[in-house]
């Protein structure tokens, strides 16, 4: 990330525009996730998506 960031203002200074204030000065880490924090995300994720989806059925179908 840092080399977009050297890039960018190399490319500001050399067209003459001011540099950004508003952008952060740290960059990211690049995995900030366990695997196991990972894990349990994807798993609360897909029992969401079944939770939706099982009550959307429900739905149409008591209705019908």
């Amino acid at each position: 990330m840092s080399d977009v960031v050297e890039i960018a203002d190399h490319l500001a200074a050399e067209n003459g525009h001011v540099e950004d204030q508003h952008r952060p000065t740290t960059a990211l880490p690049s995995s900030s996730l366990t695997t196991p924090q990972a894990r349990m995300l994807y798993a609360s994720h897909a029992l969401s998506t079944w939770n939706a989806r099982s009550y959307e059925f429900a739905a149409v179908s008591h209705s019908a």
